[in-house]
């Protein structure tokens, strides 16, 4: 399924399947997406500490961003690393499958596909905290 994130400086926007979510701050730079999934799962990027958190009915999962190697973060019992091009290109990998590729658009956009079964129950709030950390060669 393709998501597609904008992060803005006074609006966020999440696009899936050509659907268009709102995302509603909180406190503390939380933000949820609002959605009909039920349960309120929420994100927040710590430029601070460079990482990335997810809180949600399916539990909490903090990505630790690790600028010289792979980043590495388990979520509901499996393995993922997230690789990144010189292209701009993030590769998720779940093994040695890819569980979600995505690219920054010439729009401004982050524009995902997502493969793994697993990930697609946090799938827009992980697109949306990937889109909102600045560097533009990403993970390196």
């Amino acid at each position: 399924m393709a998501v597609e994130a904008k992060v803005g400086w006074f609006r966020h926007r999440v696009i899936a399947e050509g659907v268009e979510y709102p995302v509603v701050s909180g406190p503390r730079g939380w933000l949820s997406v609002v959605d009909s999934r039920g349960g309120a799962t929420r994100v927040r990027y710590d430029g601070l500490r460079d990482r990335i958190h997810i809180e949600g009915p399916d539990g909490l999962l903090e990505i630790r961003i690790r600028s010289l190697r792979d980043t590495t973060f388990q979520w509901r019992g499996h393995v993922y690393r997230i690789a990144s091009k010189l292209s701009g290109r993030i590769i998720i990998y779940e093994d040695e499958r890819v569980a979600a590729e995505g690219k920054l658009a010439s729009s401004g956009r982050w524009v995902f596909e997502v493969v793994s079964p697993t990930l697609r129950s946090i799938e827009r709030e992980l697109v949306l905290g990937l889109a909102m950390r600045p560097s533009p060669m990403y993970l390196t």
